[in-house]
């Protein structure tokens, strides 16, 4: 999909307009789930990251190869991202020390446990 649309589950894209309008564009409606979170354009992140004009995400889900915020900014910029004061795995995803070493795997190839 291009900069300015949503990738539907299915693989569909339809306009970021479209997103958690109340009406099911995407086949699989998708692009309806999460909506709860879409009034959160204006808040802000303490410990989080803030995706573009939406919600806030985990700061160990930027970076990990999944695109987590409808525009997908949560994977760019990966290459030069550095994680001051946090852990960064061998991915280069970065992660707070509340979750290494916790017995769950956060990072790829274990590098936190």
């Amino acid at each position: 999909c291009s900069e300015t649309h949503f990738q539907c589950s299915s693989g569909a894209c339809i306009p970021f307009e479209k997103l958690c309008n109340g009406i099911s564009d995407c086949r699989d409606s998708s692009d309806e789930h999460g909506c709860h979170l879409h009034d959160c354009r204006w808040a802000t992140c303490p410990d989080e990251f803030k995706c573009h004009h939406s919600y806030c995400i985990p700061i160990h889900r930027v970076c990990d190869g999944i695109y987590d915020c409808p525009m997908k900014d949560d994977e760019k910029g990966c290459a030069a991202l550095s994680c001051v004061g946090l852990f960064k795995c061998k991915n280069g995803a970065c992660l707070q020390s509340k979750f290494l070493c916790n017995g769950k795997v956060e990072c790829p190839l274990n590098s936190d446990d």
